[in-house]
């Protein structure tokens, strides 16, 4: 085998060893709650997919990348009627940095 077509194949190895240690610590990020109210549950096959969950049900959810990726945002979304359940997606190229999952307030109604 030649020195050129070795290095190539080390490479290629070294890349995809890289990848599959990215994957599974976004996985295990990713599965962690986000708060004592609100819940998430996400799963990575070829995109993140995370069901967010909240019996006070949801204003809106960001998402944004790690300081790698500059805190791009991955998900920026609100939502009209207070939902008690969504699903955000993004690309699993991108590790979920921090996030922010915006409760509904009960509405008080005087008489």
């Amino acid at each position: 085998m030649s020195k050129m077509s070795l290095t190539t194949v080390l490479a290629a190895t070294l890349g995809v060893l890289a990848v599959a240690g990215f994957a599974t610590a976004a996985q295990m990020k990713a599965a962690t709650p986000t708060t004592r109210s609100a819940g998430i549950n996400c799963t990575i096959p070829n995109n993140v997919s995370c069901k967010i969950t909240s019996a006070k049900g949801l204003k809106a959810v960001l998402i944004k990348a790690g300081a790698a990726q500059d805190y791009v945002a991955l998900v920026n979304k609100t939502y009209n009627g207070c939902p008690k359940q969504v699903t955000v997606t993004w690309d699993s190229a991108f590790q979920m940095g921090s996030k922010l999952i915006t409760e509904c307030t009960s509405m008080g109604l005087k008489n």
